[in-house]
């Protein structure tokens, strides 16, 4: 038996491997457009929550500065009494006192170090502001004394990211 090289003929075939690798490339094509769309939401994602931290931690710092104030009977921007003058609208600038000599720890210079060298690229200061509310008599009487007399302060803090975007609101209550 005498065996002939396969020769093949070009008349008799269809083109079936362009079309395969047509279809293929486009689910390839497909697979690679989908993990950068996903890869593109994790991203931003990942990006706003680091934007919402950065602007609790701020409005945390404010918090805490608020804090330190309300125990020294502050007065002046930013200061509210329930009873007399009551806190405003949040939304409006002139209402909140900006937390300039926030002190907080920073790792990277082992000392402590102010709001703008912790948080450098907030899109705007932390702010709050504290509003006194009534007097409250502490406890019972002993022998005939005047029970002592608590001062209560809400402090309410705001800080944005580095956006601007992520807007955080924090409150607290201190006695004196």
């Amino acid at each position: 038996m005498i065996m002939k090289p396969l020769i093949p003929n070009p008349l008799r075939q269809n083109g079936s491997a362009l079309i395969v690798g047509v279809i293929f490339l486009l689910v390839m094509t497909m697979l690679g457009l989908t993990a950068m769309q996903t890869t593109t939401l994790e991203e931003r994602m990942s990006g706003n929550m680091r934007d919402r931290g950065l602007a609790f931690q701020a409005a945390e710092m404010a918090l805490r500065a608020g804090d330190a104030d309300a125990l020294t009977s502050p007065t002046g921007n930013g200061v509210f009494d329930y009873l007399s003058s009551p806190a405003p609208d949040e939304t409006t600038a002139s209402n909140w006192k900006v937390a300039a000599n926030v002190r907080a720890w920073n790792p990277g210079l082992s000392s402590l170090a102010s709001a703008s060298a912790t948080f450098p690229n907030l899109s705007e200061e932390p702010q709050y502001w504290i509003e006194k509310r009534p007097n409250k008599s502490e406890g019972g009487t002993l022998e005939g004394a005047v029970a002592p007399t608590v001062e209560v302060y809400d402090i309410t803090a705001r800080s944005t990211g580095a956006s601007g975007a992520a807007t955080v609101i924090l409150r607290s209550t201190v006695e004196n």
